[in-house]
C-alpha cells in the first residue's frame, strides 16, 4: 500500500513566520502555505497531514477542518501561540510562537506519525468491514483479496506502532 503524501500545510498569516516555518519543515516535508483562512482551507485534502496554525483566528481552522468536503479526519493540528482561549480543540500539540526549528521538526515528524497511524487504522478498518460483507455474501474470491490486503495494512501498522508514542496511538484509535 502506497501512503499517501504527507503534506504540511502552514497556516499562518504572519509572513515572516510562515516563511520561518516553512523554512524550517520544507527540507524534510512537502509545505503548502496559506496566508488567509480562506486559503487554508481551499488548501485542505487528503494529502495534508499535518497543519501548523498561528496567528489571532488559529480557532477558525477547526470549523474548516470539521466542514471540509474532502477527507480530512486524519489531519493532525499544531497550534503555535501564547493565548490558551483561542486554542482549537482539535489541536493535537500547542508550541510557543517562538519555538526552534529543531523541536518544530520533532513535533511534526510525531504529528505525522500520528496522521499515517490515522491512515492506516482507517484502512484496516474498512478492509476488514469489506471483508466481513464479502465473506457473508459468499464472495471467497472477495475475501482472499480483502485477506492479502489486510494482512499488508497490518504489517505497516505494526511497523508504525512500534515507533509511535503508545499514548498517541490510543488517542488516535480512540477517535475512530
Amino acid at each position: 500500500m502506497a501512503a499517501p503524501p504527507d503534506v504540511v500545510l502552514v497556516y499562518v498569516p504572519d509572513k515572516t513566520k510562515r516563511r520561518s516555518i516553512t523554512t524550517a519543515l520544507r527540507d524534510r516535508w512537502s509545505v503548502r502555505t496559506a496566508a488567509s483562512l480562506d486559503a487554508a482551507t481551499t488548501s485542505l485534502d487528503e494529502t495534508i497531514a499535518v497543519v501548523v496554525v498561528g496567528g489571532d483566528d488559529s480557532t477558525a481552522i477547526e470549523h474548516a477542518l470539521t466542514n471540509s468536503p474532502n477527507e480530512c479526519d486524519h489531519i493532525q493540528v499544531l497550534w503555535l501561540g501564547s493565548n490558551e482561549a483561542d486554542i482549537a480543540a482539535s489541536a493535537v500539540k500547542v508550541l510557543a510562537e517562538d519555538v526552534t526549528a529543531a523541536e518544530l521538526q520533532q513535533t511534526v515528524a510525531r504529528l505525522h506519525q500520528r496522521a499515517r497511524y490515522n491512515r492506516l487504522l482507517t484502512t484496516c478498518y474498512e478492509l476488514s468491514r469489506a471483508r466481513s460483507e464479502a465473506k457473508a455474501d459468499g464472495l471467497s474470491d472477495a475475501v482472499d483479496t480483502h485477506d492479502q490486503t489486510l494482512e499488508s495494512v497490518q504489517r505497516e501498522l505494526d511497523d508504525l506502532a512500534a515507533d509511535i508514542d503508545d499514548i498517541d496511538a490510543f488517542d488516535v484509535a480512540l477517535e475512530k
